[in-house]
């Protein structure tokens, strides 16, 4: 029926993804003009659900994003312990520890991602995270 809403228990998978994805842009947009506050609302909505992984990523995005690069590291490895088949963590958890010159962490990242990428079959992220670490390879030679 039009006009009620919608119930989150009734969602389907994919429809509760593109209501984070709808949230990411929410976060991001110009509602919330700089970093402290777009911080501060995710923090808030962590409050109510510590262990969410979209808003986890985002965390570890803020940070990274801040320049706060060790805190990103942090929130990574938190999100990856809580959910270790969110796929869309490795390539950016990698990134940053490469980054970091974290070499011998992001090559396990890396790793770890592609056998995840391959277990639950998201190609995409898949053939992104080889590639990534392909080039992440030939940059250190």
């Amino acid at each position: 029926m039009r006009g009620q809403g919608t119930r989150l228990d009734t969602l389907d998978k994919r429809q509760i993804q593109k209501l984070k994805y709808a949230t990411c842009s929410l976060i991001s947009s110009a509602t919330f003009a700089t970093m402290a506050d777009r911080l501060q609302r995710i923090l808030d909505m962590l409050s109510n659900s510590p262990e969410d992984s979209f808003l986890l990523f985002a965390l570890a995005q803020e940070h990274k994003n801040a320049g706060r690069a060790a805190e990103g590291i942090l929130v990574f490895k938190k999100l990856r312990k809580l959910h270790p088949d969110y796929v869309g963590l490795y390539y950016h958890y990698a990134a940053l520890l490469a980054d970091s010159q974290k070499n011998s962490e992001a090559e396990e990242v890396y790793q770890a991602g592609i056998a995840v990428a391959q277990k639950v079959g998201d190609q995409h992220a898949l053939a992104e995270l080889k590639n990534a670490f392909l080039n992440w390879q030939i940059e250190l030679d």
